[in-house]
């Protein structure tokens, strides 16, 4: 028996010794090439690949139209390109297209696999004729669609203030919009149009809307009144409507009123975010009606309570160890 235990442990051991001596490596693949619209030239973008299975995914950014993409190698991967095109300069302008790919890359251990793209792009234009007033500007236009075709699974794209969005040819596009009019009494208000579905052939294609701008306007308004524990150093209110535009910010200091004035009747979203000396508070109201010609009271009357918290630090950390937190 003597004899008969140390060989057991050597031989329990020994195996353990080897796991703890092995050595993993990993040497990943790499996926680049080319993107292009034929309709626009790219200013930058951003790749993402997702595996097949599931057990894992790679992003990158990329400038131009070239791209590269490191990832882990034994994998199949579909790609989507988030894809800046160059627009006009002017302040406030901006668009994207989002496009899933079907293609699947396979890609081997130190491999780097070539995948050049290129996709027949075209616009989506809108084309908004305003009765009883002028249209300011086309301030959101969103267009998206799904298709089984050989070039692309689905598109996004998202403009603002151009009047256009890029898109890829495709049957039953849906399209949205958001336009700034002024009616003929001076007040100028976002409106939300209906959703159009059209086709779109690698001519491009234009939604018209027709949108009586006569309108009785609307206000929110309401008291700003923290009572207890602190009155706001600052803070702000931001107002959006129905398709999530934003039609309104005001900022305020200590207590006091607001008032959001020549809205269109509907539904609002009213945000406020209170700043106060080490915190900070955050209120959404949704569902705010603006109804037509009528002033609507939204209040923000709180008694506020102030919460202490005990921190004490054990083990590797003292108090002194710490600077600043975040609760």
């Amino acid at each position: 028996m003597k004899n008969l235990i140390p060989a057991l442990l050597l031989s329990v051991i020994t195996p353990l010794l080897s796991i703890a001596s092995d050595t993993v490596e990993l040497i990943p693949g790499k996926i680049t090439g080319s993107i292009s619209l034929s309709s626009e030239v790219l200013r930058q973008g951003n790749i993402n690949a997702y595996a097949t299975d599931g057990s894992g995914s790679a992003s990158a950014s990329f400038s131009g139209s070239t791209y590269s993409l490191t990832v882990p190698a034994g994998k199949t991967w579909k790609l989507n390109f988030t894809l800046y095109p160059e627009v006009p300069a002017s302040s406030g302008t901006y668009a994207h297209i989002s496009v899933n790919l079907p293609t699947q890359i396979s890609v081997g251990s130190a491999e780097e696999v070539t995948n050049n793209i290129s996709l027949s792009s075209t616009r989506v234009l809108a084309d908004v004729q305003v009765t009883n007033g002028t249209l300011d500007v086309v301030s959101i236009l969103r267009a998206n669609a799904s298709s089984s075709g050989s070039d692309w699974s689905n598109f996004n794209s998202y403009s603002q203030n151009l009047g256009y969005a890029v898109a890829l040819p495709a049957s039953n596009v849906s399209v949205y919009v958001s336009a700034t009019v002024t009616n003929t009494e001076g007040n100028s208000s976002a409106q939300t149009l209906a959703r159009q579905t059209v086709n779109v052939p690698a001519s491009g294609a234009t939604a018209t809307w027709e949108l009586d701008a006569a309108f009785s306007a609307g206000a929110i308004q309401g008291d700003i009144n923290f009572t207890g524990a602190a009155t706001p150093s600052r803070g702000s209110l931001q107002l959006y409507n129905s398709s999530y535009t934003n039609v309104g910010s005001q900022s305020y200091q200590g207590n006091g009123s607001y008032e959001f004035t020549n809205l269109l009747p509907g539904n609002y979203r009213l945000y406020n975010y209170a700043y106060f000396p080490g915190s900070q508070l955050y209120f959404n109201r949704n569902n705010t009606v603006a109804e037509e010609g009528v002033i609507t009271q939204v209040d923000y009357v709180e008694n506020l309570s102030v919460a202490l918290l005990d921190l004490n630090p054990t083990g590797f950390l003292s108090l002194d160890n710490i600077s600043s937190g975040y609760v």
